[in-house]
C-alpha cells in the first residue's frame, strides 16, 4: 500500500498546485475546507443509524438516486449522508433535505479513519466502481457493512493487474456487489468473487421516471416551430469540428447544443467556434425563431428536450466517455456518439440493437434518409425504448440488496 498511499498523496498536492487557476479544482479543494468540523456538528444533531452513499459525481448519484430514495421511503428512521468526489457531482445534485452531503476526504489512512470514526455508519453504500481502498480498510476495522450498487467492471480494470492483488483482496471483502451487467457478474465469478449478484443500472429507472412524466418546454415549442431538431447534449468544444459539417449541411433543421459545461468561458469558445453563424443564447431570451442553432447555456434542462428531438449527439465519446445515453433512449430517441465508450455497457447494446449509431457513420446522407425513409426513425426509436424496458427494475433489486444489512 506505500505505493498507493503515495500517489493519493501527490495526487492531492497536484490539485492544489492546480487550484489556483482552474476553477473546478478549486472547488474541490475549498468545499473540503471544515467540511469534517461541519459534519462533526450535523452529526451531533443527527445520531442514531446512518446509510452513507459515496458517489464519484453527478451520474453516479442518478444511478444510486432510485435505491436512495427507496431506502428513506422504506426507513425514515434512519439518517443518510451522501458523499461526493468531484464538484459537478456536489454543485448539482439536489438531494432530500433531510440528506446531508459532503466532500470525500483524500483517501489517507489517518483521515478516512477520523471520518469513519465520527461519522459512525451503520451501512456503507458506494456507486458503479468507486473504490477507495483506505476508507474501505476503516469501514472493515469498524465492521461496518459495505455494498457496491450499479457496479461495472472490466477486464482491464487496474485492480485485476497482477501487481494490484493487495486491492483485489479489499474488493473481496465488501458484503455485497450488485453488478448492472451480466458481463460484470461473469467476470467477477470468474475472478473468485462470491459476493456478487445482478441487479442493473439504476439509472434506468431515474430516466424512466422523467420520461413517464414529461414536462412540456414551452420556449423550445416555439423556437422549433414544427422543425425537426437534434438535440447535441452535454457536448465539449473539441466535438464541434465533426457537428458543424452536419449543420451546415442541414440549415432547415433545429440544432440544440448543449455544453457539458455552462460556465462564461465554456459558452464562449462554442459561440467563437460557431464564427458566422446564425445562432442565440438561451440565457438572450428564445427571440430569434429563424435562428437554426440555439445554445442551452443552463442546466436542468436537457432530459427534457429530449422527447421533442428526432435525433440526439450524446456527447463525451471523443473524450473521456460518452455521457447519458439514457436519458434520450427513455423518450424514444436515437443517438449518435463517439467512439470513446469503452466502460458504457448501455452505448454496445443501444448500438447493437440499432437504437444508436456511430458518430462517423451519421453524415448529410445519413440525415436525410433518416427522416425520408418512414420505417428508419420509428424503427430505432422502439428499440431505445425496447431497451429501457428490458433495463427497469434495478432499484427495488438494489434495495433489496442493501435491506439486507438493515438492523434493527
Amino acid at each position: 500500500m506505500f505505493a498507493y498511499d503515495l500517489v493519493i498523496k501527490l495526487y492531492g498536492f497536484a490539485i492544489r498546485m492546480a487550484s489556483r487557476k482552474n476553477p473546478k479544482a478549486a472547488l474541490w479543494v475549498a468545499g473540503r475546507k471544515q467540511a469534517y468540523e461541519r459534519m462533526l456538528e450535523w452529526r451531533s444533531r443527527n445520531p442514531g443509524k446512518l446509510l452513507w452513499m459515496h458517489c464519484a459525481s453527478l451520474g453516479e448519484y442518478e444511478q444510486g438516486r432510485g435505491a436512495l430514495e427507496a431506502f428513506q421511503r422504506a426507513h425514515p428512521d434512519w439518517r443518510v449522508a451522501l458523499s461526493f468526489y468531484s464538484p459537478s457531482g456536489f454543485e448539482m445534485a439536489v438531494p432530500a433535505s433531510s440528506v446531508e452531503k459532503f466532500y470525500l476526504p483524500l483517501d489517507l489512512k489517518s483521515q478516512v479513519e477520523r471520518w469513519v470514526e465520527m461519522l459512525q455508519p451503520s451501512l456503507f453504500v458506494s456507486i458503479r466502481y468507486e473504490f477507495w481502498l483506505r476508507l474501505l480498510d476503516a469501514l472493515y476495522e469498524k465492521k461496518v457493512p459495505t455494498a457496491v450498487l450499479s457496479a461495472h467492471f472490466r477486464p482491464d480494470h487496474w485492480f485485476f493487474k497482477p501487481w494490484a492483488s493487495f486491492a483485489l483482496r479489499r474488493l473481496k471483502r465488501l458484503d455485497s456487489i450488485g453488478a448492472q451487467d451480466r458481463e460484470s457478474l461473469v467476470l467477477l465469478s470468474q475472478k473468485g468473487f462470491e459476493n456478487a449478484e445482478f441487479t442493473g443500472n439504476g439509472r434506468v429507472d431515474r430516466v424512466v421516471e422523467i420520461a413517464k412524466n414529461p414536462e412540456p418546454v414551452e420556449w423550445l415549442e416555439r423556437w422549433i416551430q414544427g422543425r425537426k431538431l437534434v438535440v447535441c447534449g452535454s457536448i465539449y468544444l473539441h466535438e464541434l469540428p465533426m457537428l458543424l459539417p452536419l449543420i451546415d449541411a442541414q440549415p432547415e433543421r433545429r440544432w440544440l447544443l448543449v455544453p457539458h459545461e455552462v460556465d462564461r468561458v465554456s459558452v464562449e469558445n462554442i459561440s467563437k467556434e460557431l464564427g458566422s453563424r446564425s445562432f442565440a443564447l438561451w440565457s438572450k431570451g428564445v427571440q430569434a425563431v429563424e435562428t437554426p442553432i440555439l445554445i442551452l447555456d443552463s442546466v436542468g434542462w436537457l432530459a427534457k428536450c429530449y422527447r421533442y428531438a428526432e435525433l440526439a449527439y450524446v456527447g463525451g465519446g471523443y473524450g473521456s466517455g460518452v455521457h447519458n445515453l439514457l436519458e434520450p433512449a427513455a423518450f424514444g430517441c436515437p443517438s449518435f456518439f463517439g467512439p470513446k465508450h469503452k466502460g458504457y455497457p448501455e452505448a454496445q447494446a443501444l448500438l447493437e440493437k440499432g437504437a444508436s449509431f456511430r458518430a462517423e457513420t451519421v453524415n448529410a446522407a445519413f440525415l436525410e434518409d433518416f427522416s425520408s425513409e418512414p420505417e428508419r426513425r420509428p424503427r430505432a426509436s422502439r428499440a431505445a425504448l425496447n431497451y429501457i424496458e428490458e433495463q427497469k427494475g434495478a432499484s427495488r433489486r438494489e434495495l433489496a440488496l442493501i435491506e439486507r444489512f438493515v438492523r434493527a
